[in-house]
C-alpha cells in the first residue's frame, strides 16, 4: 500500500466514525445504538493510520518546520468546528445571544493550578526562544503555538460552547506528538556536537518536551496516549517490526485491556487491528502525490466536521 492509499483509509474510517458519533449519538438518533457503535468501531482505525502517518511525514518532509506550521494551522482552524459538533445545534441555539456577547464575556481561568500556569508560561517562553528568537524572523508556528496553549487552558463563564477546554480536536494530539519528536532529533542532534554550550539548549528541550505534552494534550482527542504512540511509532521508524508491536500494544492497552472481566471482546480493538494490517502493508511509497489532495487532506477535517454539524443543526430544526 502507498502512502497515498493508508491516507485515503484513514479519511474515510474518520469520516464514518464523525457521521456515527453526530446522527448516532447527539441528540439527532438516526441511527440505534447497535449501528452506532459498529460504526464508531469502524471508526477506531484512522487515529492509528494518522499516527503512523506522522512518523513517517514528520522523518520524509522537506521542511519539519513547515510541516508543524501545518499541524499547529489546523488545530487551530479546526477547534471551533469540532466543539460545534460535540455539542449540536442545541447548545447554540439555547445559549446563543449575540456574536460580541460570547468573546467579551471570555475569561482566563483564574482557577488554574500553579503548576498549570507555570507550564503556559514556559511553553510560550520556550516555543519563543526556540522558533522566534533563534530564526530572527517572523514565526508562524510560534504565533499559533502560542495562541492554541493560551485556548488550551482558558475558561467560558457561562455555557456557550463556541471554545472548550475540555473539547480539543485531534489536531492537538498530532501536532504534539510531532513536536515532541522533533525535539528528540533536536536534543539528539545536540549531543552529537556535545559541548558545555548545549547543556542548556538540551535540558531547555527537554523541560519544552514535557511542558508541551502537559499543555497541549490535557483534554485533546486521546490525550497523552495518542502523543506517546505517535512518540514511539518515530523512535522506531526504521524498524517496522517494532512499530507494528508498538501499535498492536497500544491498540490492545486502548481498547482491550480496559474491558471488564466476563465481557465480550470489544469491537473497537477488533477493528483497531485494521490499522495494523495496513501499516504492515505500507510500502514506503508516496503513490498518488497530487498537490491538490495533499491540501485536500488537511482541510478536510474541519471541512467535513463543519459540514456535518450543519446537517445536523438542519435536521434537528426539521429543514431536512
Amino acid at each position: 500500500m502507498t502512502h497515498f492509499q493508508i491516507k485515503l483509509i484513514a479519511l474515510i474510517t474518520m469520516f464514518i466514525d464523525h457521521f456515527a458519533m453526530v446522527f448516532g449519538y447527539y441528540g439527532v438518533g438516526l441511527f440505534s445504538s447497535k449501528t452506532t457503535y459498529l460504526l464508531r468501531s469502524i471508526g477506531r482505525i484512522a487515529f492509528p493510520i494518522f499516527a503512523f502517518n506522522i512518523s513517517n511525514g514528520l522523518e520524509k518532509t522537506k521542511s519539519r518546520e513547515k510541516y508543524l506550521e501545518r499541524l499547529v494551522l489546523f488545530a487551530f482552524i479546526s477547534e471551533i468546528p469540532f466543539v460545534l459538533m460535540h455539542y449540536g445545534g442545541d447548545s447554540i441555539m439555547q445559549n446563543f445571544t449575540s456574536f460580541f456577547e460570547i468573546f467579551s464575556n471570555l475569561k482566563f481561568n483564574l482557577s488554574l493550578e500553579p503548576l498549570e500556569i507555570l507550564a503556559l508560561i514556559s511553553t510560550n517562553i520556550l516555543v519563543f526562544y526556540f522558533f522566534q528568537y533563534k530564526n530572527k524572523k517572523f514565526c508562524l508556528f510560534y504565533l499559533l503555538a502560542s495562541s492554541l496553549s493560551i485556548i488550551s487552558l482558558y475558561s467560558l463563564p457561562y455555557r456557550v460552547y463556541i471554545l472548550d477546554p475540555t473539547k480539543l480536536n485531534v489536531f492537538y494530539t498530532l501536532f504534539t506528538g510531532a513536536f515532541v519528536s522533533y525535539i528528540l532529533d533536536s536534543i539528539i542532534l545536540r549531543f552529537k556536537k556535545f559541548d558545555g554550550k548545549k547543556l542548556i539548549e538540551i535540558v531547555l528541550l527537554a523541560i519544552m518536551a514535557g511542558l508541551t505534552i502537559f499543555v497541549f494534550t490535557k483534554n485533546s482527542d486521546y490525550g497523552y496516549k495518542g502523543v506517546l504512540l505517535i512518540f514511539l511509532l518515530y523512535v522506531f521508524k526504521k524498524i517496522k517490526f517494532l512499530q507494528l508491536i508498538t501499535l498492536t500494544c497500544w491498540l490492545y492497552f486502548t481498547y482491550y485491556y480496559p474491558i471488564p472481566m466476563g465481557e465480550e471482546i470489544s469491537l473497537l480493538f477488533v477493528f483497531s487491528l485494521v490499522s495494523v494490517l495496513v501499516a504492515f502493508l505500507y510500502n514506503g511509497k508516496k503513490g498518488y502525490n497530487n498537490k491538490v489532495f495533499r491540501i485536500f487532506t488537511y482541510i478536510f477535517y474541519p471541512l467535513h466536521i463543519s459540514l456535518l454539524f450543519i446537517f445536523s443543526f438542519l435536521y434537528q430544526l426539521g429543514i431536512i
